[in-house]
């Protein structure tokens, strides 16, 4: 009898409760889809306003901004290091042309070789090259972008050939 009863509850509940239940069935794929389009939303916004705040900090060319903003990603490394890598960054920048304007003919040419040389000094600290060269340096440009693009193929060999002397894959 005990059963006959647990059963009768059983039923009752989704006699009461069917449309309830049904409701949850329907609207509970849609809500889980609406809740990940607006995360991925919110992961967007963060990101374009992280270029945003990037692209303000490069265009102000402020050198004091730069280096506050360098000293900050490279406040592990010892002083005379983190000069000299400073260096290398705008000197890296410099060669590839990237910060001038279109009618500056600096902007025209690249000095392939000397911008290669100057990664194959850092190439076991590229992550904190391209750091530098996306947040500080350049207006969020990507390092490895500019590498495929702006840099002569015999150049590109010279350099996957470093890396793999060094046991370094990033390029």
């Amino acid at each position: 009898m005990s059963r006959d009863n647990k059963t009768n509850k059983g039923i009752q509940f989704l006699k009461e409760n069917w449309l309830f239940l049904v409701g949850i069935i329907v609207v509970f794929p849609y809500l889980r889809a609406f809740m990940q389009k607006m995360a991925v939303k919110t992961q967007v916004d963060d990101v374009k306003n992280d270029m945003d705040l990037n692209a303000q900090i490069n265009a102000l060319d402020n050198p004091v901004l730069q280096e506050s903003e360098a000293d900050k990603i490279l406040r592990n490394f010892p002083k005379s290091q983190k000069e000299r890598f400073k260096a290398d960054v705008k000197q890296f920048v410099h060669h590839l042309g990237i910060n001038y304007p279109s009618y500056d003919p600096r902007s025209w040419t690249e000095n392939d070789k000397e911008a290669v040389e100057i990664l194959m000094r850092w190439v076991k600290l590229l992550p904190k090259f391209q750091e530098l060269y996306y947040q500080v340096y350049t207006k969020s440009r990507n390092l490895k972008t500019d590498f495929y693009k702006l840099i002569d193929q015999d150049e590109k060999t010279r350099m996957y050939a470093h890396q793999i002397a060094h046991n370094v894959k990033y390029f």
